[in-house]
């Protein structure tokens, strides 16, 4: 049976636990019409944070290892993760911990991305998206790695 990954869940994949927060002045912004589109949500999200928000096109056929400076344990249904040359820590979800463990250095994104999909109530399209963005956290937090050789 598939899970739900609306569940109990009301952040993202994975939440950065050991830097302050830092918010815009988000006054200087007009409200957004209630029917916005997601097209008008990322601009605005661009716009206030100031840089791109759509993860980098990754091809189905990237094989991802884990860094083997991190160690993680199970609490539950989620990952916490130690980045042991940085000391920072980080949580994943559910659905960010079950990408995690299939995160192995030979299993191929699209292998990945059709066993979310049989896991979770998701289209396809939705688990490449979360996938390619979650990847790519994890790269930029040195917390998973393209495989050498």
């Amino acid at each position: 049976m598939a899970e739900n990954p609306q569940g109990h869940d009301d952040g993202g994949f994975i939440s950065h636990e050991s830097r302050d927060v830092v918010l815009p002045d988000l006054d200087r912004y007009s409200a957004l019409n209630p029917s916005a589109t997601r097209d008008d949500l990322r601009r605005r999200v661009d716009e206030i944070l100031e840089f791109p928000t759509k993860a980098k096109l990754r091809s189905p056929d990237d094989v991802l290892a884990k860094n083997m400076d991190v160690v993680y344990a199970l609490i539950e249904d989620e990952a916490v993760l130690l980045n042991m040359q940085k000391g920072d820590y980080f949580t994943l979800n559910r659905v960010g911990t079950a990408i995690w463990d299939l995160i192995d250095g030979q299993a191929p994104l699209s292998t990945i991305c059709a066993a979310i999909c049989g896991r979770f109530e998701v289209t396809e399209e939705e688990a490449w998206e979360d996938l390619s963005a979650l990847v790519d956290q994890l790269m930029k937090e040195e917390l998973i790695l393209e495989p050498k050789g």
